[in-house]
This record gives structure tokens, C-alpha cells and sequence, in this order.
């Protein structure tokens, strides 16, 4: 395949999917006052735990400083509470309030009551396909990132 018609098809296939997930999650965000980047946060935090703000911004693929603006907000929200290392302030870990854990939780169960039924119909070798085409996806994109255009 010709590699701008490989490049198009990404392209177009990326946006289509990140308009769909907006969609589908905007709407249950919007609930709790959050914005989906705010929500993918928290469920990062949900799923690893207390972390710091540098190691939260990689994994959100977020520049630092705008992970920690999110973060203050958040807390302020009371969604996460923020905390300064005692051996060297400049760091700051942050990990879910009770608030932030309820929260999470309970779009757990909104989502599984929505769409359970719906995954449940797809076949699991499916769902196994479609998990690995998009983590070789993610290893092609970042081998070609790895090689300097310059």
C-alpha cells in the first residue's frame, strides 16, 4: 500500500474513532462535571495509583505543566488530592480523593450497565483482534516516531 494512502486511512480511522469515544463518553462526563481527559485521568489513577504529576502527564500523553493545571482543578473539585514529596517539594504525587474513587466507580457501573450487553455479543477472539491491531498500530507508530525526518 502506498504509504500517504496508509497515512489517510490512519488518519481518517483515528478521527473517526476519537469522535466516537468523545461521543460515547461526553455525555456520562458532563454528569459528573469532568471533561474526558479529566476522566481518563482519574481512571488512570483508579487503575495504577498515587503517582507523580510527570509520570500522570506521559501516560495521558499531556505536556506537565497542563497535567498539573488539570490536576489543581481537580482537586479543588475534590475529585484527587495533591501532595508535596517531604524529601523534595518540587515533586508532587497525586492520587484519588474519596470523591475521585466514588466517582470512577460509579461511571464503572454505567458504563458496564450500557454497554455490557453490547461486548457481550462480540466475540471474544473479536475483541482479542481488535486489541492487537491497535497495540500494533500503537508499536508502528512508534518505531516510525523513533526515526528523525530531520
Amino acid at each position: 500500500m502506498e504509504i500517504t494512502i496508509f497515512h489517510n486511512h490512519v488518519w481518517d480511522m483515528l478521527h473517526n474513532l476519537s469522535e466516537r469515544m468523545e461521543s460515547l463518553f461526553r455525555p456520562l462526563c458532563d454528569t459528573y462535571g469532568l471533561t474526558p481527559v479529566q476522566m481518563r485521568a482519574l481512571l488512570e489513577l483508579r487503575l495504577h495509583g498515587e503517582q507523580t504529576v510527570g509520570a500522570l502527564s506521559k501516560k495521558l500523553c499531556m505536556a506537565a505543566g497542563n497535567t498539573s493545571a488539570m490536576c489543581k482543578r481537580l482537586e479543588k473539585s475534590g475529585f484527587l488530592k495533591r501532595l508535596r514529596d517531604q524529601q523534595d517539594e518540587r515533586i508532587v504525587r497525586v492520587g484519588l480523593s474519596e470523591r475521585g474513587n466514588q466517582t470512577i466507580l460509579e461511571m464503572d457501573h454505567t458504563l458496564f450497565d450500557r454497554y455490557a450487553e453490547i461486548l457481550e455479543d462480540v466475540p471474544k477472539d473479536q475483541l482479542s483482534q481488535i486489541e492487537c491491531g491497535l497495540k500494533n498500530l500503537n508499536e508502528l507508530l512508534q518505531r516510525m516516531g523513533d526515526v528523525s525526518l530531520l
